[in-house]
């Protein structure tokens, strides 16, 4: 091959490989062990278990037993229906289930992080959301809802972390902007708060956070 032409090629190769945005675990904690998950998950589920009733628990599997089809998407299905009635021990137990079935649902161990995070058991949410990231690094709504749980505990780096890696997969997300805007405000910098929310306010004129995020400005 002509000299001209191999540096064509290297210049291509390069220029391929650097539109690839990076996804390395830099930044963040590490991720745990597919073993250490399904210890995890299975504890969860027996916790969440002890938080509701046999009774609870019993109609939600005779309704998937009746309804027919794969028992870890109706687990998963059930939980979705479930964190809308903010019933969110039941829905943790779905979808811990419905993760225990099918430990390639990175759907059911998401929500398991958000639901978890919503009960305030920060460690194993983070545990599990770092797991989903490592595992499915371009998963958008994972690395959202582990920047949620680090803005609770106040970790505006890793909060500024994860919205980015959001932003580079999914741009105009308004759980990112969102996020961001959070962030801004919680460390002081009203002029980037101020661009967030005028982002999230193109996005979603009716967000519901809107007048929330605006009036600690």
């Amino acid at each position: 091959m002509p000299k001209r032409n191999r540096r064509c090629t290297v210049v291509l190769f390069l220029l391929f490989f650097a539109a690839e945005p990076a996804f390395s675990a830099v930044g963040l904690p590490p991720a745990p062990s597919p073993a250490e998950i399904k210890t995890l998950v299975e504890s969860v589920k027996s916790e969440a278990a002890g938080k509701t009733t046999p009774q609870s628990r019993k109609k939600i599997s005779a309704f998937i037993r009746d309804k027919g089809g794969p028992a870890d998407r109706l687990y998963h299905q059930s939980g979705v229906l479930l964190v809308l009635k903010k019933f969110l021990y039941e829905a943790a137990w779905c979808f811990a289930e419905a993760a225990i079935r099918n430990p390639e649902s990175f759907d059911s161990l998401n929500n398991l992080g958000l639901v978890l995070t919503e009960l305030k058991e920060y460690d194993k949410a983070e545990k599990i959301l770092l797991y989903v990231t490592a595992r499915r690094p371009r998963f958008p709504a994972a690395f959202v809802n582990l920047g949620r749980l680090y803005g609770d505990r106040g970790r505006w780096d890793l909060v500024e972390e994860c919205a980015r890696r959001a932003e580079k997969l999914d741009p105009g997300r308004q759980d990112t902007e969102s996020l961001l805007a959070r962030r801004a405000m919680s460390t002081g910098d009203s002029e980037s708060a101020a661009r967030h929310l005028l982002n999230l306010s193109a996005l979603d004129p009716e967000n519901s956070k809107l007048k929330e995020l605006a009036g600690r400005l």
